[in-house]
């Protein structure tokens, strides 16, 4: 059994007071999203369910996604919560502009707690229509995070150009041309840092087993703080990280090329040892 969707058009969609409630998380809004202009072709699948309940019981088994664009997603106050791994994000306000989905399928399983698996068919990938997730921009995405080991991270985020891909073994692999941070704040115990930075040709590949690889070419950071007495004021400018891989328990960086280091100010105070590069006189490094 199936339905199938051809070329929907939808101008406006408006979405407020959301709750979405399942055994691992949490998604809320208390505020008022728009999504504008949404086109979609897709077939909807429905197979007889395990174990029903009821003869004829039936459950959606797998959405193909032909076509899938929205021109502009305005949120507010949306929130989501993982709790196993004790993460909270809240989304102020911001935008993402130009969403494509393209030659997807998303294999569900009659049991909830099941994870989801994406297919990409990229043999229907052209020049013009890639296959995959694209998002064209995320404007002004003001969000909060929050985990249960009391770190808290708040900004400003704007990106460009954030392409997904899906691999048959269960990776993927994302591209992200560029990301900036702005009003960057960093808290956890008696650590409190500003944040502001400007990263381009980003990529990451999530592998199964859990192995993250990724590169990010061009990383400039200003990171202003302190930590208990000490303080600090620091910018990297241009750095590429190399090939970065991380299995969970190690971050590896051999690679990491850090051309231009410059300490605006320092302080340190401890009962032993006390060293000070007062502001107005950079060191770099």
């Amino acid at each position: 059994t199936y339905i199938r969707i051809r070329n929907l058009a939808i101008p406006t969609v408006a979405v407020e007071g959301l709750s979405y409630i399942s055994p691992e998380s949490l998604i809320w809004s208390d505020g008022r999203s728009t999504i504008s202009n949404l086109t979609v072709s897709a077939i909807i699948h429905y197979s007889p369910k395990p174990d029903a309940e009821r003869p004829g019981q039936t459950y959606m088994s797998k959405v193909d996604v032909d076509e899938f664009h929205i021109d502009r997603i305005d949120a507010k106050d949306i929130g989501y919560e993982h709790y196993e791994k004790g993460l909270r994000v809240n989304v102020e306000s911001g935008a993402l502009r130009d969403i494509t989905m393209r030659a997807l399928s998303f294999e569900l399983s009659p049991d909830e707690l099941d994870d989801m698996k994406i297919h990409e068919d990229k043999s229907r990938a052209t020049k013009d229509k890639p296959t995959g997730i694209h998002v064209a921009a995320f404007d002004d995405v003001k969000v909060a995070v929050a985990m249960t080991n009391g770190l808290t991270a708040k900004g400003k985020l704007n990106a460009s150009s954030l392409d997904v891909h899906f691999a048959e073994s269960g990776g993927k692999e994302i591209d992200l041309a560029s990301l900036t941070v702005a009003e960057g704040k960093v808290k956890k115990g008696n650590l409190d840092l500003d944040v502001d930075a400007d990263v381009k040709g980003i990529h990451v590949s999530l592998l199964p087993g859990g192995l993250v690889k990724g590169r990010a070419k061009d990383v400039s950071i200003g990171v202003k703080g302190s930590k208990g007495k000490h303080s600090f004021d620091a910018k990297i400018d241009h750095a590429d990280t190399g090939e970065i891989s991380y299995d969970g328990t190690f971050l590896d960086m051999p690679a990491l090329d850090l051309p231009s280091i410059k300490l605006n100010s320092l302080s340190v105070n401890s009962p032993d040892f006390g060293l000070q590069i007062p502001g107005g006189s950079p060191a770099e490094l």
